[in-house]
């Protein structure tokens, strides 16, 4: 048999296999959660000398408990939290610290999550993620690029000047490329 028949005979096995695994039967899947009912329930303090201050202490702790304790591995900052009503506040209490002769707000607030906002914020996460490797690729590739230019600028000046320069311009590629590693840590 020629190699396009055998390439033709793997193909249709893989569309076959995957055409029989996404028919699954809806009793298999898992049960979904319900929309309302939160999965991530957490209750902070937060500690300030106003009430504004308090919440952002409260706020500030529950995006470090996100960040390292819930299983996200990542953490919205405080706006977002607030902005899709993930936290809710009980009304600030005072109270006096005698040893340090200070008397300060205290703020109860409690984070719930519930599974479509987990959604959301995996998705965010993931797009973060993604911000960051394209990020990174295109400052290898801006390197690489800059690499090829300054060697094709070396080797096409080496010829011009028969190799009278050849010192010189060596140590203005290494030059030019040290710049161009600096420039690039300093972006990235």
């Amino acid at each position: 048999m020629r190699i396009s028949t055998w390439l033709h005979l793997a193909a249709l096995c893989l569309i076959a296999g995957s055409l029989s695994a996404s028919q699954t039967p809806l009793a298999a899947r898992p049960p979904v959660a319900e929309p309302n009912k939160p999965l991530i329930s957490e209750e902070f303090t937060g500690y300030g000398t106003t009430e504004l201050a308090a919440q952002k202490d409260a706020l500030k702790f529950a995006c470090t408990w996100l960040k390292q304790d819930s299983g996200l591995d990542w953490s919205p900052d405080p706006d977002y939290l607030v902005a899709h009503k993930m936290v809710r506040f009980d009304e600030p209490e005072d109270k006096e610290f005698k040893d340090l002769k200070v008397t300060m707000k205290v703020v109860q607030m409690l984070l719930e999550i519930n599974a479509d906002q987990k959604r959301d914020i995996q998705k965010l996460a993931q797009q973060q993620r993604m911000k960051e490797r394209q990020k990174y690729s295109l400052l290898g590739l801006i390197g690489a690029a800059a690499l090829i230019g300054v060697v094709g600028g070396y080797l096409r000046l080496e010829e011009a000047t028969k190799g009278y320069y050849t010192r010189l311009l060596r140590i203005a590629a290494i030059s030019v490329l040290v710049a161009i590693v600096a420039g690039l840590c300093v972006v990235g």
